[in-house]
């Protein structure tokens, strides 16, 4: 299985509002990151031009910011959309 990290998931606006809530939840909350991930069910390994191809095809929206990952509490919420 082949995975592939996406574009942000929400926009700054929507992560900061949620950002607020989950912290009148929980002050514990320090921040979010939202991110699309892709998987590809691969009967073979990709060749390097079939790679390239897919990551272009999967480049879209605003870029992730570089930043390094704060340790804490991790959720993943996974949505299949098959035709």
């Amino acid at each position: 299985m082949l995975q592939l990290p996406g574009a942000p998931a929400l926009s700054a606006f929507r992560i900061a509002k949620l950002v607020d809530r989950l912290t009148g939840l929980e002050p514990a909350v320090t921040g979010l990151d939202t991110r699309f991930i892709h998987f590809a069910d691969l009967d073979r390994a990709l060749q390097d031009a079939e790679q390239t191809l897919l990551e272009r095809l999967l480049t879209y929206g605003p870029r992730i910011a570089a930043h390094s990952r704060e340790a804490g509490a991790q959720c993943f919420c996974c949505y299949s959309m098959n035709g």
